[in-house]
């Protein structure tokens, strides 16, 4: 219910002014009030209370849309980077096929699909930010390869705006997305690469903004409903390599190592046609973990555990990408190690090998208990198939109808379908509740109860 909450200023102020200019007063008046008083991601809080059902319930679905959208754009534009502008791949098939099976493992396997991409409000808060922050690093790479005066203007100019864009989002990408800049100009130096000094301006005015997200008043006035919960720093930082020891079964699993598996022969066919130097895997490693681990530090230190799903959501989504790059920097010392051996290292695919390797994907799937906690796709397809998420949504709909009435202290039934892919939750029996509260001042109503029939009678 926080979609009414951080929704109830712009639709408000798009019902008095009637047009676009009037929402977007309510946008920045939001944003401008939550970070004084709740929370410094102004970003984040921009792109919430922009929630498509404010012109229109039927309009909500587009936030799926939009989630998505970022999502794919920044894995298809950062793998491209990496594997056409670092490795200096030409073969675009193969770039093709690593992009798209990147791009559904990580929308096919996410953590929480409710908080990662149905439920607009977590997803566009963790999930579509950590979009915007993989464009952030895709153009920082491309800046550092890139030749010619107007192209590398235009990409300091987009990079400062990505900065001030992504400086402002969710603690988790704020912070990966922060060492990842200082790790590019770390990594360019050590490489002896004089163009990641283009970079300095960025990583400054990223300084800058994650300063301003970080410092906000409103963080402070929040941090108290926590106090009791969060941990100090040093512990924070030395229990995040803990957890992400132990979620890394829960975060790879066998259709994981399947799909990466499938992979091997077109990973190993772009290291042996690149001329990149694979050097210091054990670097890259080491660096890996250590990034993998800070996805679970801002939600540590602030809260004192990681059940937070959409935190976890970009946690894993990182973990997947790192694996990638891992495989590929592997695969490659390893080609180049043989190849200055003089010793053959050979891995050509076959049909056959590739019909095996979906048999075997087909029994991990036949075989999971929890498929539609594991697979994203599955439990979209259940959930309609089943007719839940039909039931749901014309509940929503008689809900919306009976809000909208001109009763000001309206009564509502529960939901009698809650399909667990969609429905973040029901309303208290208290109209006190702070659900209650967001939706009443959502629909400008003095109060809303949630009470079963047989209740009332």
């Amino acid at each position: 219910y926080d979609d009414f909450n951080y929704a109830r200023f712009t639709k408000s102020f798009y019902e008095l002014k009637g047009d676009l200019k009037g929402a977007l007063e309510g946008v920045l008046y939001f944003t401008r009030s939550q970070w004084h008083a709740w929370q410094g991601t102004y970003t984040s809080c921009f792109f919430m209370s922009c929630m498509p059902a404010v012109w229109g319930t039927d309009k909500y679905v587009y936030g799926l849309w939009f989630v998505l959208a970022v999502l794919l754009l920044g894995i298809f534009c950062l793998t491209k980077v990496l594997l056409c502008d670092v490795l200096k791949c030409r073969d675009n098939w193969s770039c093709l096929v690593v992009q798209s099976v990147l791009a559904a493992m990580v929308v096919v396997f996410i953590h929480v699909p409710k908080e990662g991409l149905f439920w607009y409000n977590a997803a566009v808060h963790y999930t579509a930010m950590h979009g915007f922050g993989m464009l952030l690093i895709a153009g920082l790479i491309k800046l550092v390869y890139v030749k010619g005066k107007i192209k590398t203007i235009l990409l300091i100019t987009g990079s400062l705006f990505g900065a001030v864009l992504v400086g402002g989002v969710n603690n988790v990408t704020a912070l990966q997305v922060g060492l990842v800049i200082l790790s590019i100009i770390g990594f360019g130096l050590l490489f002896k690469k004089k163009r990641v000094l283009l970079l300095i301006p960025t990583a400054i005015c990223y300084g800058v903004a994650l300063y301003k997200n970080i410092g906000a008043p409103g963080n402070a006035k929040r941090m108290v409903h926590y106090v009791n919960m969060k941990t100090n720093p040093v512990e924070a930082i030395l229990r995040s390599f803990q957890c992400a020891f132990t979620q890394f079964d829960d975060f790879t699993g066998w259709k994981t190592v399947a799909v990466l598996i499938m992979l091997l022969p077109v990973i190993y066919y772009i290291v042996t046609k690149v001329e990149f130097e694979f050097r210091y895997p054990g670097l890259i490693l080491l660096w890996s973990i250590c990034l993998y681990a800070t996805g679970f530090t801002p939600t540590l230190y602030t809260m004192g555990h990681i059940m937070l799903g959409r935190a976890n959501n970009v946690a894993r989504i990182t973990f997947q990408i790192l694996l990638l790059v891992n495989m590929f920097y592997w695969m490659g010392w390893l080609f180049q190690y043989l190849k200055k051996k003089e010793k053959a290292l050979s891995l050509k695919s076959t049909w056959s090998f590739y019909a095996l390797m979906v048999m075997i994907m087909v029994g991990i799937f036949a075989l999971e208990p929890n498929k539609i906690g594991e697979y994203s796709s599955y439990a979209a397809y259940y959930f309609v198939h089943s007719g839940e998420a039909y039931n749901y949504y014309h509940e929503y709909l008689e809900r919306v109808e009976i809000c909208e009435s001109d009763e000001k202290n309206v009564v509502v039934r529960p939901f009698n379908y809650k399909p667990w892919i969609l429905c973040p939750g029901d309303l208290s029996e208290n109209a006190d509740h702070e659900t209650n509260i967001f939706m009443a001042q959502y629909f400008g109503k003095d109060s809303i109860t949630c009470i079963a029939e047989e209740q009332e009678e």
